[in-house]
C-alpha cells in the first residue's frame, strides 16, 4: 500500500502549490480592501515616514486583482483535488502505478 517516492514527492509539491494560492488570493484579496478597492499590483505607492502609511500614487484596474486572485483560487482547488484523488486511489487500490505520458517520464510504469 506505500506510495512511490515519486508520488509522494508529487503530492508534497501539490500541497505546497495549494497553500501558495490560498495565501496569495487571501493577501490580494486583502491588500485591495487595504487600498479602498484600488489594485496596487502594478501601480505604486509612496511611504510616509512621519505618518507612517501607505499612499498610492497609481493603481491599476481592479479587475486585474479579481483575475489574479481567481486563477490563485483554481490553481489552489485544482491542487487540493489531486490530492484528494491520489489519497483516495491509494486507499483504494493495493498497487497504485501511474500512466506515462512521455518516454523522459520519470513516473513508474
Amino acid at each position: 500500500m506505500g506510495l512511490p517516492w515519486l508520488l509522494v514527492l508529487e503530492l508534497v509539491l501539490y500541497a505546497g502549490c495549494f497553500i501558495c494560492g490560498v495565501i496569495a488570493a487571501a493577501w490580494m484579496t486583502l491588500t485591495q480592501g487595504h487600498f479602498d478597492g484600488r489594485c496596487i499590483l502594478y501601480g505604486s505607492v509612496h511611504y510616509n515616514a512621519s505618518g507612517q502609511a501607505l499612499t498610492i500614487e497609481g493603481s491599476s484596474s481592479p479587475s486585474v486583482c479579481y483575475f489574479v486572485s481567481a486563477i490563485a483560487v483554481c490553481m489552489a482547488i485544482y491542487c487540493f483535488s489531486l490530492i484528494l484523488y491520489w489519497i483516495y486511489a491509494s486507499c483504494v487500490d493495493e498497487d497504485v502505478r501511474r500512466v506515462c505520458a512521455s518516454v523522459w517520464s520519470l513516473c513508474d510504469t
